[in-house]
């Protein structure tokens, strides 16, 4: 009788041993404890990305529309997952538009019988030459048309100038931007410089839609 008992308890020491050496080097995995029935991972997964926007802010292309009487009028646009409340924001934010647009150097808020007018000091560049100008605009706002329009009152720099955004919201949430700038220089450039002209507009506008998408990819 004590024989056995003395088998049986070193039967059982050495079963003792036999799982404690299992579970210390042969770990079994551990399951959640809210669900101890399905093998669910106790860390957390990521999230997918579906809440990234389908595309990053692009510029489209730009061109010019016409060149008639010594008037230049040029166009391109912007296409963006931002919103049209953010980008039209961006764009009437006028004391902080020189952090956007490379070619304003200061821009002040001015009113005249209710009218809100900016003094810009924009920078100019030709060929080796550059330096700066002052520019008095009327500006008109309609938010509800998502449009934004500069005309000029006062410039030593041009007869006639016009800029234009007119923003469009996009079907994914996003925002068509287009920019449309109607210049006349107050030197008419003769025949044989009227190219050379037209290039320097298309790549005033290009910037300016560059300097916009630069802001805009800040954004998204």
């Amino acid at each position: 009788m004590q024989r056995q008992q003395l088998h049986l308890s070193s039967y059982q020491s050495h079963t003792n041993l036999s799982r404690t050496l299992v579970s210390r080097f042969c770990p079994v995995p551990t399951r959640c404890r809210s669900q101890p029935n399905r093998r669910l991972p106790c860390t957390p997964v990521a999230a997918a990305a579906t809440d990234r926007p389908p595309y990053s802010s692009r510029l489209n292309g730009v061109s010019l529309l016409s060149h008639q009487n010594g008037v230049y009028t040029v166009g391109g646009s912007i296409e963006t997952p931002v919103t049209q409340s953010k980008v039209y924001d961006m764009l009437i934010d006028y004391p902080n538009l020189n952090k956007v647009f490379s070619s304003i150097d200061e821009c002040h808020t001015l009113t005249e019988k209710q009218a809100l007018q900016l003094l810009q000091i924009c920078r100019w560049e030709f060929l080796a030459f550059s330096g700066t100008f002052k520019t008095l605009l009327n500006v008109d706002e309609e938010r509800d048309a998502g449009r934004v329009v500069f005309s000029l009152i006062k410039s030593s720099f041009m007869k006639d100038f016009e800029g234009q955004w007119q923003l469009t919201e996009s079907p994914g949430g996003g925002c068509h931007v287009e920019h449309r700038l109607k210049v006349q220089p107050v030197l008419d450039a003769p025949p044989l410089f009227s190219g050379y002209a037209q290039r320097i507009f298309v790549k005033q506008v290009t910037k300016v839609l560059e300097d916009l998408l630069a802001a805009l990819k800040a954004q998204e």
